[in-house]
């Protein structure tokens, strides 16, 4: 009878953690969405990480279509995207990483890829009447190069 008590009392403790749990991990996906797309494994692995560009890495695709690494170290922080077909875009500004949890710096890494990428396309823009074609080719990411010819 005893016994019976103390199972029923540690199940409702172990809900309660339960419940703790999803909240937090909740709140952590409404700090940056793209972590919907992770499972309640993968996020909690994601925020018990080191808060590396190792850690980031493995989960990359699931949040970002198409990108696969991030450039930089702790110290100079983010500077550039790679994608699946080995493409790297640097950013603008580098990310900082020292001192803040990977679900934040990764929300700041798709703000940074953004301007980067709007500051590239308006550069290629202005190049590509001075610029012959073939070196203006060669000189820009491939998804600039599409949307500048769009």
């Amino acid at each position: 009878d005893d016994l019976l008590m103390r199972l029923k009392d540690v199940s409702m403790q172990f809900q309660k953690v339960q419940v703790e749990l999803s909240t937090f991990l909740d709140v952590r996906r409404r700090v940056w969405p793209r972590l919907f797309w992770l499972t309640d494994n993968e996020l909690l692995n994601v925020l018990s990480s080191d808060g590396s560009l190792e850690a980031a890495s493995e989960h990359l695709l699931k949040c970002f279509c198409g990108i696969v690494s991030l450039s930089g170290s702790a110290e100079e922080g983010i500077t550039g995207i790679t994608s699946a077909s080995g493409e790297t875009v640097p950013l603008v500004k580098p990310v900082p990483m020292a001192n803040r949890t990977l679900d934040i710096w990764l929300a700041d890494v798709e703000g940074a890829m953004k301007i980067s990428l709007q500051v590239l396309l308006h550069t290629a823009l202005q190049e590509a009447p001075k610029t012959a074609l073939r070196p203006w080719l060669s000189a820009w990411p491939r998804q600039v190069i599409l949307l500048a010819l769009k």
